[in-house]
């Protein structure tokens, strides 16, 4: 196992698009843990978009390389404002959720 893989490879992970009321993208992200990380943006990093968030969806992949792409993706596609790097067209695939 090399390690870009220990990195990028086999553990499940989460990726989560937070909404406004109106329907704007405010934020995509992914983690290990969707429920924790958003927990630290409200209380950790106070998050600016956290106070315009009406609620959040998240998707569980089997691999973290399957979200971060999927990540790249959501961000690419809905731009989120609050998102600062990322917004270019990704090159990597589309990843499918853990079924």
């Amino acid at each position: 196992m090399t390690a870009s893989h220990l990195a990028v490879g086999g553990d499940p992970a989460d990726v989560y698009i937070a909404w406004a009321a109106d329907g704007e993208c405010l934020y995509v992200g992914c983690s290990f843990d969707a429920v924790f990380r958003l927990y630290t943006h409200e209380t950790g990093t106070q998050s600016p978009w956290v106070a315009e968030c009406a609620h959040v969806d998240y998707t569980e992949f089997d691999w973290r390389e399957d979200a971060l792409d999927a990540e790249a993706w959501a961000i690419w596609l809905l731009q989120p404002r609050y998102n600062v790097r990322g917004k270019a067209k990704p090159m990597g695939r589309i990843a499918r959720a853990a079924a």
